[in-house]
């Protein structure tokens, strides 16, 4: 008669699978640790993630150091991680768009800053204030069609470039806005009326800013008074009529200042 073979006991089966198990799961630990060593060292130590050149464009009036500061400091994701692994880390750049930039560049409107991974190459795109008109209040200065001062400009007469004498003894700085924004962008409205209108401007003046009220002295025609309250746009037909009248050289003044209104005086 044959002898049965004996089953091992059940604990010591159930002992053998808690060692496989456990042997798994620290496989598995093992194996995490080791991932993630790489993946730090690969992100900080290696060059696979190193940014190979930075591209400035769009910059004339700035140097490419002062803007690559600024953009540093706006774009860099983590300062604890840009503190070990610098600035040459593409991984910690964002793209942002930076409209709010420090007083020390105020000839620049706006900074986009972008990263291709592709190439890992940051780029950088300036735009620059443009030269829309200059507003001397004591001092000239070149202003944009946003209302910021940000150049000194040339105190000079001629119909080419939009000049506005203001009597003032206020001192401005470059990032400064002379009037507030409302008022800025009626006045933007109030040089495109002129220029659309293709009136020739011999001087443009603001005697008190508390007035809202701006005079421009047309060559070849009348003082037109402006509100830097009202939007002018009501006046184009009024001054279209009156110059195929022929009566435009005969006016002494044209009064835009009540909203939907024009009055004028004869010489």
């Amino acid at each position: 008669m044959l002898a049965k073979a004996k089953s091992p006991p059940i604990i010591e089966i159930e002992r053998k699978k808690l060692f496989k198990r456990r042997l798994k799961l620290i496989s598995l630990i093992f194996f995490l640790i080791l991932l993630l060593v790489f993946a730090i060292y690969a992100v900080l130590f290696s060059g696979l993630f190193v940014v190979q050149a930075i591209e400035v464009n769009g910059n004339e009036s700035a140097s490419n150091d002062e803007i690559i500061e600024v953009a540093k400091e706006a774009a860099l994701r983590n300062k604890w991680f840009y503190e070990l692994a610098g600035s040459k880390n593409i991984l910690f750049w964002k793209d942002i768009y930076l409209t709010e930039l420090p007083r020390s560049l105020p000839q620049i409107s706006s900074i986009r800053v972008k990263k291709s991974l592709g190439d890992n190459k940051i780029i950088i795109d300036v735009v620059e204030r443009n030269k829309f008109a200059i507003w001397c209040e004591k001092d000239c200065f070149w202003m944009d069609e946003q209302g910021v001062v940000f150049a000194e400009a040339p105190e000079t007469q001629g119909a080419i470039i939009n000049i506005v004498r203001v009597s003032s003894e206020r001192k401005l700085s470059f990032g400064d806005k002379p009037i507030p924004q409302t008022e800025t962008q009626v006045f933007a409205e109030i040089i495109n009326f002129l220029d659309e209108a293709g009136l020739a401007v011999a001087d443009m003046k603001i005697e008190d800013l508390r007035f809202q009220e701006i005079n421009v002295e047309v060559l070849n025609g009348p003082e037109i008074k402006f509100s830097l309250g009202i939007n002018p746009f009501f006046g184009r037909t009024v001054v279209e009529s009156l110059r195929k009248s022929g009566n435009w050289e005969k006016i002494e003044y044209l009064d835009l200042r009540v909203d939907g209104r024009a009055y004028y005086k004869l010489k």
